[in-house]
């Protein structure tokens, strides 16, 4: 990824000329921020993709077609950006990166720029936007997989009792704004204040640990690590 330019300053002098192509990675309240369900990677197949997912009892699995819209920041101008499946190894069209599409958004250098790759290259649990062709019904198949770095939903154990304020303060240091339980109290909810990165990840692991909580990894994400 080239860095020549802050992403914050190349935004300012391409948000003008790309308006219909995506939204500021920092206005608040944009459509794509709030689409759909909050999800996170369980696990990725040539098929589809097992998410965590607020509001379900369990993981569940849906599928990623050809026509499966993938949408994130991309890592050097920091505009949204979009494209389907089968369009990770196209050109960012957004800057002047040059980069491919699958890596822009990954933030990730990609040996194979799929979007298997992308989603297992994100730091668990890194929060997607996730909306099905049919609302509702995950066995309809995943229409749009957006990537927000701004949320984070892991699942836990050893956390159960604790009130969202003191969840809250618990983890401010890796620059949470706010913090539940949800699902039963088997997942972490968090909104950030800045982007969710692998070192953030570590940094919570160490943080809950002291409280007896845990990031409890299912075998096929936490072998990859």
């Amino acid at each position: 990824m080239k860095q020549s330019i802050s992403r914050f300053a190349l935004m300012a002098l391409t948000v003008a000329a790309v308006p219909a192509l995506g939204t500021s990675a920092i206005a608040g309240g944009d459509a794509w921020q709030h689409a759909g369900v909050l999800s996170s990677v369980v696990s990725v197949s040539d098929t589809g993709v097992t998410l965590n997912q607020v509001g379900a009892g369990a993981p569940i699995v849906a599928t990623v077609s050809p026509t499966t819209e993938l949408g994130g920041i991309c890592e050097d101008c920091g505009m949204f950006m979009t494209f389907s499946t089968t369009q990770c190894t196209g050109t960012c069209k957004m800057c002047s990166c040059s980069d491919k599409n699958g890596i822009c958004v990954s933030w990730a250098h990609l040996k194979s720029v799929t979007w298997q790759n992308m989603l297992k290259a994100l730091p668990v649990g890194t929060g997607l936007r996730t909306v099905f062709n049919t609302p509702g019904d995950p066995a309809s198949g995943l229409k749009d997989i957006y990537i927000n770095r701004r949320e984070v939903l892991l699942p836990v154990t050893g956390l159960t009792g604790k009130t969202t304020p003191e969840l809250t303060k618990l983890i401010s240091p890796v620059g949470a704004s706010s913090a539940e339980l949800t699902g039963n109290g088997k997942l972490l909810k968090i909104t950030l204040k800045q982007d969710w990165t692998a070192k953030k990840e570590a940094q919570l692991a160490t943080i809950l640990g002291k409280v007896g909580g845990n990031v409890n990894l299912p075998a096929a994400v936490a072998s990859t690590k």
